[in-house]
């Protein structure tokens, strides 16, 4: 955060056109990592109108790429990566995972399973794509529901993640792996992996990932009917949010109990959610908010549902939150609830 501040303030200043070009370039990759895709998507846009070497224009078309598939637009994306791939200027091993991670978002899973194994063929693999290539092809058998296989490669790609201490992949991995073996029920296994999980990501810092990992520990206890336990892990993850920096203060930190305690706050979100699509989660930025109190906020919210059943889940956090990651997990954790609402369900006709 301070280092964008920083390069746009140099930005505001009157320098030469190169130096502008490269504070905007650098600004542009500074965003990506805010997980700010859409503006950076914008300032790459602007740059690439310019006179730029092949090498920083292959570069800023791959970052563009990578933002497309972040907001959404992964044909487009995937179009860009196929025109770089055929132009032979950057690293074909990186251009072919990346359209494989592209073509998982749109279910294209043979097609990326295809271009994963392809991959792996190959004698001089670097290691991070070898890890990537294995978490994706994890992902795909999950989708297939072959949770052996998944387990499987989510574990190789763990070992390579580990050796090359990349901890937040590391962590992202030992989550999934633990989500597989409690679909499995095996939950003592599920436990370990979480724990695991969690361990590193307070070690490291990893909010976003410690409390998801507490959120599906929440779950996991509540299917198993522990409901003490499941309201434990659930209000322990809401504690770990309020140590974002915006609420060090106490007029916002009181703020935010106040909203997570308002009934019309909870009843405004499941309204905004039954508009949404059905696979779609609605995100409200501050002022987009019609209640004032939100105006300081953001919030994703997205509707779970099984016939008659239906409920909403929301995410609010302040507007700088890192919007693909929290929009994967509202998304994926509505679609498990309505998983396990489909399956309690079935088991009760059964009984």
């Amino acid at each position: 955060s301070y280092e964008k501040e920083l390069l746009e303030h140099l930005i505001s200043l009157p320098i030469k056109e190169k130096k502008k070009i490269y504070f905007l370039n650098h600004l542009s990759r500074v965003q990506v990592i805010l997980g700010d895709y859409k503006n950076s998507n914008q300032i790459i846009e602007e740059l690439l109108k310019n006179e730029l070497s092949k090498q920083i224009k292959n570069q800023l078309l791959f970052r563009e790429a990578d933002c497309l598939v972040k907001l959404g637009l992964i044909n487009e994306a995937i179009l860009i990566y196929e025109n770089l791939l055929s132009s032979g200027e950057l690293n074909e091993d990186k251009l072919l995972l990346a359209i494989a991670s592209a073509e998982t978002y749109i279910n294209k899973f043979e097609s990326a399973k295809k271009k994963c194994y392809d991959l792996l063929k190959r004698r001089k693999l670097e290691k991070e794509i070898k890890a990537k290539t294995y978490n994706i092809l994890g992902i795909i058998e999950s989708e297939a529901s072959n949770f052996e296989n998944a387990i499987m490669h989510f574990q190789k790609a763990y070992g390579y993640f580990q050796n090359l201490n990349d901890l937040f992949n590391s962590v992202k991995t030992l989550t999934n792996l633990g989500n597989i073996n409690n679909i499995l029920l095996n939950k003592e296994k599920a436990f370990i992996y979480w724990e695991k999980a969690l361990k590193i990501s307070r070690e490291q810092g990893i909010l976003e990932e410690e409390t998801l990992v507490l959120l599906n520990y929440g779950i996991a206890n509540y299917e198993s009917s522990d409901f003490k336990a499941s309201e434990k892990s659930i209000i322990t993850g809401a504690k770990n949010l309020l140590k974002q920096p915006e609420f060090d203060d106490q007029e916002h930190f009181e703020s935010i109990i106040e909203l997570i305690e308002d009934k019309d706050i909870i009843i405004h979100i499941m309204d905004i959610a039954s508009f949404t699509k059905k696979k779609d989660a609605t995100i409200v930025i501050g002022d987009e908010n019609k209640d004032k109190k939100l105006g300081s906020y953001s919030m994703i919210a997205k509707e779970y549902k099984f016939g008659d059943a239906a409920g909403t889940l929301s995410i609010i956090g302040p507007k700088r939150m890192h919007y693909s990651k929290a929009v994967a997990a509202v998304i994926y954790m509505a679609e498990q609830l309505s998983k396990q609402i489909k399956r309690r369900n079935i088991n009760e006709r059964k009984n």
